[in-house]
């Protein structure tokens, strides 16, 4: 048995056949969405947009309600996208645990300028609940803006998200060579470098 813990809650490929270099499992693609520009249809009291783009379990954003609903994030620039991960939050659940009245209806779309929007992931037949769904894109989708619109809640639910992910790549080529990088480690605690 195996384990690397590096970018452990990124898609990998699963192996089949053996392999000598785990190095080969990761896919290469960065997370898209972390830290960028969001809006939304609505925006209960006390949540914020940003919360659902900050890779913290414990944050999430919330609507003012449910069916209809929308959370879109601007990318910053042109990416390849090639998965998408939600992260709901149960914000007014009626059932806990699993139950088919907490399937979630929903559609992922993309769109280069905001204003035409094409599906890339289309839920509204779910009928199982999944908390923490992931979509690898059947063909890579290029795209500046991502957005999710909720089509169906459990009653009394309001749309919630902890996390909306996409992973993929810029269209923006490799990053330059870091020059003159030093890094300075704590004499007190050898554990902290800055």
């Amino acid at each position: 048995m195996w384990c690397d813990p590096a970018f452990a809650d990124w898609p990998i490929r699963v192996p089949d056949r053996k392999v000598s270099d785990p190095q080969g499992f990761r896919t290469g693609w960065m997370e898209l969405t972390v830290g960028k520009c969001a809006a939304a249809s609505s925006t209960s009291p006390g949540s914020k947009v940003e919360d659902a783009l900050d890779r913290n379990a414990r944050t999430s954003w919330s609507a003012s309600g449910g069916q209809g609903e929308t959370f879109q994030v601007d990318l910053g620039g042109l990416a390849v996208v090639r998965a998408v991960q939600i992260g709901f939050d149960d914000v007014g659940e009626k059932y806990h645990g699993r139950h088919p009245e907490n399937a979630i209806l929903f559609r992922v779309e993309a769109s280069d300028d905001g204003l035409d929007w094409r599906t890339v992931v289309d839920r509204l037949e779910n009928d199982r609940e999944a908390e923490h769904p992931y979509f690898e894109l059947a063909k890579p989708e290029k795209a500046r803006h991502l957005r999710i619109v909720c089509l169906g809640l459990p009653k009394g639910q309001n749309f919630a998200l902890r996390e909306f992910r996409a992973f993929g790549s810029m269209d923006k080529g490799k990053p330059a060579v870091v020059h003159g990088l030093c890094a300075l480690r704590d004499s007190g605690d050898r554990r902290h470098v800055s």
